[in-house]
């Protein structure tokens, strides 16, 4: 059968090969000393290779001279360990991950020299080795084999290994001295019956990682055994070289070194790298555990985790503090060591109630068990310390008035001081102290107090709390509560550091401390990290769709583990200096993937001369992502990431599953965390919020609110804003600076020192709502107008909203906020939750109660509102600083561009109230005040009874005629607010009855107004993770997770629409109003073009859907319509730069061509087209130019090919420089570009300079004549430079200069009337390509970003109607026959195009390659045409001479038995013919011994003729030089073998056994496989032909 020798299969021959016998002889060296242990004044002895030398130490060092392998050798010899009679060379070997040292006495493999000298002092095993005895030569194989191949054993790295008997104690590298107990392993093998043998294996030394140094008998030997001399038995620690750690460790670790690492092998699925087993030269491994800290903490880290506790003494005890005395309180350290809060122990041993207890969990278990255990008096360290106490700290009598100076101050609201009175009476009556300063530490930043708690809770057992102040941070700590929120304790403990300590309340303005530590604050840290941040957001932006290959599965090594910055000059300065030379950030970075985390990656950072701007690495075209430049996470792992919390699974649980799988230590979860939304903050996500039915402006929209997506932080801290603030707010100022908050956090350690942190306030906190939705980027939010200080007397919130309404508010509310508002208002605060409502309920009566369940309900914090269509894609979201209300919604809807004809809410009658009395003139609801009827008796009755019925038409069909301020959809000017159908009867207001859905038939059975709740349920899953998050984190990532679940959702739809339609259609675009259409409109009218798209939302769905195979949509009448006439719409002579040549009416018959290519499931590798540059387009590429995708650089390059033929038809010289070669321009290749031009440069007309950066394409263009410079920038509006590709500027101008000395004339896209401007998507190819027709062409801009679809089509147009594929003619030119057939369903798709080959009849012959089915020789177009270079070609690859011969070649060349060389003929041809494959051959080699046909001994000197070039062979020149001929390469790559696997398995036995390169192969050198498949093969093959078939001949 044939043979396709892949990788995998060259492996498999291979493996089967290391099974042979006579590889168990060859494996009996191993067990000799190691290769790298030398005797004294011995050498290392070279690898001879088939071309060069090699180390024996080193796999991967190989070099060609003599000379440099000597001195390498010699160097490790120099570099060695010297210890007795031995050197010990370093060894490279896969024996572990790391270069080590072999012991030459024990299992060990040392990393570090100097840890190496003493192991071998100390060494157990020392005594016990004598010198290896000498292996005599191996026998042949033999019948005893057989029973050798059951005494195997599998290794890694040294494949089947023979088994010698060891004994228990012995070595398991090495050879063993023959005593009775242990036979030396004799130099024949073993023949004993392997029945009676016992189990013996000789393992690797990386084979087992679980193998001790010391068994159970070497613990318990006397020193003579341990063979130990009395001076070294008499030793004392330092005089033996034993550190104090080592003197207390087991016998079983007294022989690791700090530096070891335990080998892991590597397993499936799992890649471990060099760096996870080398510890930094400053760190060493706990003994004990598997921590690694620094070498200077490791003694306390032992004296802390790892010693014994000493006894309570009374030199040894926790220090301790009575706080109480009547009741025995103490206040004890919790440790002995650095801070911790103290707690408290009650040591009563008077009166009638004594007691002895600990407040500690874990300590009042202890005196349980010990009580259980009969051990009653056996006590806690805390308590027993109490015994020590020497010390009474009295406590503070804290002074009413300065509560009340608290208070002036803003430090405390009149409620806290309120409970701190009376927490002080209640501390007077009960005879103990309120606040005692507790300070048993010597921490300067944490002062603790013991605080009186009358009740008793988890967190107060003994009745007294412990508060701690770090002073450092200015933050309070107590275990009643959360961080950031106050509680009494807390308040009482401010209380009474006030009153002592009133100087740690000041605070010093932060801009002044800055200015006078800060000599120049134009360049101080903050300042320079700020301008950071600031070019970061603005240039380092993040496509929202990345490549499929920056995202695809890679091994961490692929990464890059040297990050510099790409930036060469400044991007800010004007004149763009060049930058300095990178400077180290650290070597210390790690990359986390999907695969695990790669240590010890350096980074680094470029500074301007001139700014002082750092430039940090920052590119994502690496598929990294740098967040602090010590954290890098791979972009496939954020986009994982992303997915995950599309399916509600954190971040932090999504690092640990990754973890647990891996076994490898992944950072904090915070920084991945924190460096995914650095990622999503980058990101050019559009946000766009709107769906693709509805479009920007629904005309029904649900709204509602999830409770309990909420934020932490004080409400109470809230500021309210001046009086001329009116709640407007920028809306993108605000989320740039969430962005740049997000951003920072990769610059600013800590948070008080970074500017661009965003908190929660009244004058700067904005909703998010589509761009093209809303009115502007002014939007509202009138949060601060909730407070009941600061409303109006005109303000209806409180007036309009009944004690119903509050009701039913309040049985949303949790029952600890019920009983609290119960406790305010001194009620009873016992029973269920409806009795305590029924209570609030009676009390509501009165204003005093009424206002305060009121403030209570709406005055707390928490939620976020959601404006969404009937189909759940969410319009707006606003993050509420304050409880829900109707005002809310009113800002998001006045918001809007367009208000809503139909808006549902459930509390419908509120909302109608808020916003007609925010406006009393224009009231934005009506008619009849939002409802669906006039409210009069007879409708009310109606409605009741369900008989009344409102008809709204024109919300399925827009009214003929608008009406004044109607609604773009629907064209109607009326606005109504709805309940939905949960909350319809709530209501007590009988005239809300005309507010219910059921009365209007078009939304009666079409409309889900569930979709809101539908969303929080989905969504309520994410609340564990995102409740915990700071204000800004939250919004940021809530924004962002509903944004992917709207673009999901909008695909769904899409695709379940599709399905139920019209499938042939590949082309999707959005109208004006931002709903999906299908198909595409074209139209010679400019006005109507440009007022029915929308440049901001152009957008192109691709569906999945196949096009039909077969299906002719045209009559024969119609096709004979197609002729030269359409040939000249896209003839490349009549193309013009203007809207009428490329927006006309496309063929039909060309629409069925362009579905055709652009169909995304037929084989992207099919052939279109062939250039006249011989550029061959695939499929592939033209899906990236017809459809909205970012351009392959290859059919640009078509592009602008056709570009040029259609500037010289007008007359016009233009050259273009290729897309593939501009990058080379810079470094680290920095080719110079006058070598891509040429010579005549300055005699063009035009000079394109295309140029791509990463993630956007621009192009310079260089008029020589005039001296002008164009620099031509799509996003030119997005940057202040016009121009994005700063790095190439300079060249560019230099090139000019070049070119035409003197003064040019700089312009960009600014300086051009009427350049068009790209605001958003993947455009940028065609706007490089529509720029550069124009200019040269000399015609005014007349296209826009809504033009895309159409010019996208046209380019494909010119490309398919311009250019044809060799030999098949112009398949897509539609009206062609060829394109007819295509039509037709006749035509297959190509996919390689064959050589053309024209042979003589009358003198043909058949190659001599022919019979063997392989190609030997170059194969060469070129006939009698040109012998000379056909000759020239031949001698280069298989070295033929050219002889004339009146004969034929064939006879002449195997006859002579000179089948090196072959005779020029004028009929010659290399045997790459196609034809069918010959058996002959195989059958005649598979029925005959092979061996007999070709001997080893023939096989040996072929390999010696083809090494050494005495005989010069094609293949062995393209091994030698493998991208000399890739044309040749690929040919014979293709070739096969007709022979079995039994004879393919026994010719490379064969092989191996003669040239030697198996052990070669099995020594690390893999890469002799391909010399071994690609050479020797096909080479004895073509002589066993020749002996077989030359008889023959003759």
């Amino acid at each position: 059968m044939g043979v396709f020798f892949s990788r995998r299969r060259r492996f498999t021959f291979f493996q089967a090969l290391v099974f042979d016998t006579r590889v168990l002889f060859n494996m009996a060296e191993n067990t000799k000393m190691h290769v790298s242990i030398l005797e004294k004044d011995g050498c290392l002895e070279q690898r001879q290779l088939a071309f060069g030398f090699g180390c024996p130490l080193c796999p991967n060092f190989k070099v060609v001279a003599e000379g440099v392998i000597q001195r390498h050798l010699g160097n490790h010899i120099t570099n060695g360990v010297h210890f007795q009679d031995y050197i010990i060379c370093r060894c490279n070997l896969p024996c572990r991950a790391v270069g080590h040292f072999h012991c030459p006495f024990c299992f060990k493999t040392i990393t570090r020299k100097e840890h190496m000298t003493s192991h071998l002092r100390l060494c157990p095993k020392k005594s016990t080795v004598v010198q290896p005895m000498p292996l005599a030569s191996c026998k042949p194989i033999s019948q005893e084999s057989q029973s050798l191949k059951e005494n195997m054993v599998y290794s890694e790295h040294s494949y089947f290994l023979a088994i010698p008997e060891i004994s228990q104690d012995s070595d398991h590298s090495y050879a063993q001295p023959e005593s009775p107990k242990t036979p030396a392993f004799a130099t024949d093998i073993d023949q004993s019956n392997p029945a009676s043998t016992p189990n013996r294996s000789l393992i690797p030394e990386d084979f087992n990682p679980q193998h001790k140094d010391f068994s159970p008998q070497e613990e318990n030997l006397t020193p003579q055994q341990k063979n130990v001399t009395p001076q070294e038995e008499n030793l004392t620690p330092q005089q033996k070289n034993v550190t104090p750690q080592e003197e207390n460790l087991t016998p079983q670790q007294k022989n690791v070194t700090p530096q070891e690492v335990v080998f892991i092998p590597e397993e499936k699925g799992l890649t471990l790298q060099k760096e996870d087993f080398t510890l930094p030269s400053t760190h060493i491994k706990c003994p004990h555990c598997p921590l690694s800290l620094y070498k200077q903490n490791l003694a306390v880290h032992i004296k802390r985790m790892h010693t014994q506790l000493e006894d309570v003494t009374a030199s040894s005890h926790l220090k301790t503090v009575c706080v109480d005395q009547i009741n025995g309180i103490y206040a004890v350290r919790k440790t002995s060591h650095g801070f911790s809060v103290p707690v408290h122990v009650q040591r009563k041993t008077w009166g009638q109630d004594q007691h002895t207890k600990c407040e500690l969990e874990d300590c009042r278990q202890y005196h349980l068990l010990a009580r259980r255990s009969g051990l009653p008096h056996s006590m806690c360290h805390h308590v027993r310390s109490v015994d020590y106490c020497s010390a009474t700290a009295t406590g503070e009598p804290l002074q009413q008035q300065v509560l009340d100076e608290m208070v002036e101050n803003h430090f405390f609201g009149l409620s806290k001081v309120n409970v701190c009175k009376k927490r002080q009476r209640e501390s007077e009556e009960a005879h103990v102290p309120l606040s005692v300063f507790v300070n048993l530490s010597d921490s300067k930043n944490n002062i603790c107090f013991s605080i009186y708690e009358p009740k008793l809770h988890h967190y107060s057992t003994l009745g007294r709390v412990i508060v701690t102040h770090n002073t450092k941070k200015n933050s309070w700590h107590c275990p009643c509560a959360k961080a950031r929120t106050s509680c009494t304790h807390k308040s009482i403990a401010k209380w009474h550091l006030f009153q002592t300590h009133k100087h740690l309340f000041v605070t010093t303005p932060l801009s002044n401390t800055t200015s006078q530590s800060t000599p120049h604050p134009s360049h101080s840290p903050t300042t320079d990290l700020a301008r950071i941040v600031k070019y970061v957001f603005e240039f380092k932006k993040i496509p929202a769709t990345l490549p499929e290959e920056v995202t695809a599965q890679r091994a961490l090594p692929d990464y890059r583990k040297h990050l510099l910055p790409d930036e060469s000059t400044c991007r800010l300065c004007p004149d763009h200096p060049e930058l300095q030379e990178a400077t180290l950030v650290t070597n210390k970075a790690r990359i986390v993937g999907m695969q695990g985390v790669i240590q010890n990656v350096s980074t680094y950072k470029k500074r301007c001369p001139s700014c002082k701007l750092f430039y940090r690495y920052q590119e994502w075209r690496d598929g990294l992502h740098n967040f602090n430049d010590h954290v890098i996470i791979t972009l496939q792992l954020c986009v994982y990431l992303r997915h995950n919390l599309q399916n509600h699974v954190s971040v932090s649980r999504v690092i640990n599953s990754l973890e647990s799988l891996l076994r490898v230590e992944f950072p904090a979860t915070d920084l991945i965390f924190q460096g995914y939304c650095h990622f999503e903050a980058l990101s050019n996500t559009e946000y766009t919020y709107s769906c693709v039915n509805c479009g920007f402006y629904p005309p029904v929209v649900v709204m509602d609110l999830h409770r309990k997506g909420v934020f932490s932080f004080e409400v109470s801290e809230l500021e309210q804003p001046g009086s001329e603030f009116h709640g407007e707010h920028n809306i993108v100022s605000f989320w740039e600076s969430v962005h740049l908050h997000m951003i920072s956090r990769g610059f600013f350690k800590l948070p008080s020192q970074n500017p661009f942190v965003v908190s929660p306030s009244y004058e700067n906190w904005a909703p998010w709502i589509g761009v093209e939705t809303r009115s502007g980027n002014t939007v509202l939010n009138t949060e601060f107008q909730k407070v009941p200080q600061q409303r109006s007397t005109g303000e209806p919130q409180l007036d309009n909203v009944t004690e119903d309404r509050l009701v039913d508010e309040l049985l949303k509310q949790k029952l600890s906020t019920i009983r609290k508002l119960c406790k305010s208002c001194n009620m009873d605060t016992k029973g269920s939750r409806m009795d305590l409502i029924n209570r609030l309920r009676g009390e509501m009566k009165s204003r005093q109660t009424y206002d305060k369940v009121f403030q209570s309900v709406w005055g707390a914090s928490g939620g976020w509102s959601v404006i969404m269509c009937p189909h759940g894609i969410v319009y707006s979201v606003k993050f509420n600083l304050r409880a829900e209300s109707p005002r809310d919604y009113a800002d998001l809807l006045l918001s809007w561009k367009h208000l809503p004809n139909v808006c549902i809410y459930d509390f419908a009658r509120g909302l109608v109230a808020h916003a007609n009395l925010r406006f009393p003139e224009t009231p934005p609801f009506q008619p009849f005040e939002g409802r669906l009827a006039e409210p009069t008796s007879n409708n009310v009755e109606a409605a009741s009874h369900g008989n009344l019925k409102v008809q709204l038409p024109w919300l399925l069909e827009k009214l003929p005629d608008s009406e004044e301020y109607g609604h773009p959809v629907t064209g109607s000017s009326k606005h109504f607010v709805l309940y939905d159908k949960f909350h319809q009867d709530n209501t007590k207001d009988p005239l809300d009855v005309l507010r219910r859905i059921d009365i209007v038939p078009e939304l009666q059975g079409t409309l889900n107004s569930q979709v809101a709740e539908q969303l929080f349920a989905c969504l309520r899953k994410n609340n564990y993770f995102l409740n915990n998050m700071g204000p800004s984190a939250h919004i940021f990532l809530m924004r962002n997770i509903i944004e992917h679940r709207n673009v999901n959702l909008n695909e769904k739809m899409i695709k379940r629409q599709l399905r139920r339609g019209v499938q042939q259609m590949k082309t999707m675009t959005q109208s004006p109003l931002g709903q999906v259409i299908l198909g595409q409109e074209t139209s010679h009218d400019t006005q109507s073009l440009a007022k029915e798209t929308n440049p901001k939302t152009q957008c192109q769905v691709e569906s999945d859907v196949a096009t039909p195979e077969t299906v002719s949509l045209q009559s024969d009448e119609e096709r004979l319509h197609c002729g030269p006439h359409c040939a000249s719409l896209t003839e490349l002579d009549n193309v013009e730069a203007e809207r009428s040549c490329w927006s006309f009416d496309i063929h039909q018959n060309q629409e069925q061509v362009l579905q055709y290519i652009l169909d995304t499931r037929s084989p992207g590798n099919e052939l279109l087209v062939q250039t006249e540059r011989q550029t061959c387009l695939t499929r592939s590429d033209f899906l990236t130019l017809g459809l909205r995708r970012e351009v392959e650089s290859t059919i640009l390059n078509a592009c602008f090919e056709m570009m040029e033929r259609i500037a010289l038809s007008k007359g016009k010289d233009v050259y273009t420089v290729d897309l593939y070669v501009s990058p080379t321009w810079l470094p680290p290749m920095n080719v110079d570009p006058m070598a891509s031009l040429p010579s005549q440069a300055h005699l063009k007309d035009f000079i394109l300079f295309p140029l791509w950066t990463p993630g956007h394409f621009q192009i310079c263009v260089i008029k020589p004549e005039q001296k002008e410079i164009l620099f031509l920038d799509s996003l030119y509006a997005q940057t202040n430079l016009g121009f994005r590709a700063q790095q190439f500027i300079p060249l560019l101008r230099a090139v000019a200069l070049k070119i035409c000395p003197g003064a040019w004339t700089e312009l960009t896209g600014k300086d051009l009337v009427g350049f068009p401007k790209q605001d958003s998507g993947v455009d940028c190819g065609v706007f490089m390509l529509m720029a550069a027709l124009y200019i040269v062409l000399g015609e005014n801009f007349d296209y826009s970003i809504h033009d895309m679809p159409v010019l996208r089509r046209w380019w494909c147009l010119l490309l398919l109607e311009n250019n044809s594929l060799n030999g098949y003619g112009q398949l897509f030119a539609h009206w062609t026959t060829e394109c007819q057939d295509l039509l037709d369903g006749k035509h297959a798709p190509v996919i390689r195009l064959k050589r053309k080959r024209v042979q003589n009849p009358e003198t043909e012959r058949v190659c001599m390659a022919d019979p063997l089915k392989f190609c030997i020789f170059q194969t060469s177009k070129k006939k009698t045409q040109d012998k000379d270079s056909c000759t020239q070609m031949l001698n280069l690859f298989s070295g033929c001479s050219a002889k004339p011969a009146a004969d034929g070649f064939t006879r002449t060349a195997l006859e002579t038995g000179d089948y090196s060389k072959v005779l020029e003929n004028e009929s010659f041809d290399c045997g790459c013919t196609d034809l069918p494959d010959s058996t002959g051959f195989g059958k005649s080699v598979e029925e005959e011994d092979i061996l007999s046909l070709f001997p080893a001994d023939m096989i040996k000197a072929l390999h010696e003729d083809l090494t050494t070039g005495k005989l010069r062979s094609n293949r062995m020149y393209l091994w030698q030089n493998p991208m000399s001929s890739l044309t040749l390469k690929q040919d014979l790559k293709l070739r096969t073998l007709n022979l079995s696997d039994q004879r393919i398995f026994q010719l490379l036995r064969t092989i191996e056994e003669a040239t030697g390169v198996g052990s070669l192969i099995r020594q690390g050198e893999i890469q002799l496989l391909d010399y071994v498949f690609d050479v020797m093969l096909p080479e004895v093959r073509f002589s066993m032909c020749f002996v077989k078939y030359k008889p023959s001949f003759r």
